[in-house]
């Protein structure tokens, strides 16, 4: 399943006119893929559920949300899932496990389908990222994710079009990420 996922998101990153962006976001996504590769939810908040704890639906509609949730594997996060939960629900009503979870899903939407997208997801995304008292970043990722999320976000602010994400993507990075942009693995 895993390599089937990457090739759909590898035909996804292509930019003909833009052959070096290209080269990066393959690079990006492959380094998504293998440093999140065993990745599971481990019984943190799903995303629909986020949904309902947003409204503050009761115990039966978070059940109810959470069969909406059918993926095992973060890479089985469907695009329409993340473009869909807006304006109510998303990253910013997750727990730490789930955060850790749909981080790799949101950062691979990113690279492909965020400059085309109506979606807000990317903004959430990106603040979270620059958010250090939000999460526990140094117990939530091991030094390889922590690599990944910060060569992520250099990309973002090389390649990025819209000025205010790449200002969002600097920040994230001098708040905590910058650390790990010399890591090697």
């Amino acid at each position: 399943m895993i390599k089937k996922n990457i090739s759909w998101y590898l035909s996804q990153a292509v930019d003909f006119e833009n052959k070096e962006k290209s080269s990066e976001a393959l690079k990006v996504i492959k380094e998504i893929h293998t440093a999140f590769e065993s990745v599971k939810i481990d019984g943190g908040v799903t995303l629909h559920e986020t949904e309902i704890l947003d409204i503050g639906g009761t115990n039966q509609e978070l059940i109810n949300a959470k069969k909406k949730d059918i993926d095992n594997f973060w890479f089985e996060v469907k695009d329409e899932w993340i473009e869909s939960i807006r304006g109510v629900g998303g990253l910013c009503f997750l727990d730490e496990l789930g955060f850790r979870y749909y981080l790799p899903a949101y950062m691979v939407w990113f690279v492909c389908k965020s400059e085309s997208s109506e979606s807000d997801a990317g903004d959430a995304l990106l603040f979270l990222l620059g958010n250090t008292k939000r999460y526990k970043f140094d117990e939530l990722f091991n030094h390889h994710q922590k690599f990944t999320i910060a060569k992520f976000l250099k990309y973002v602010t090389c390649y990025y079009s819209y000025p205010e994400e790449v200002e969002d993507a600097k920040d994230a990075l001098d708040n905590f990420w910058n650390q790990y942009t010399k890591f090697t693995h």
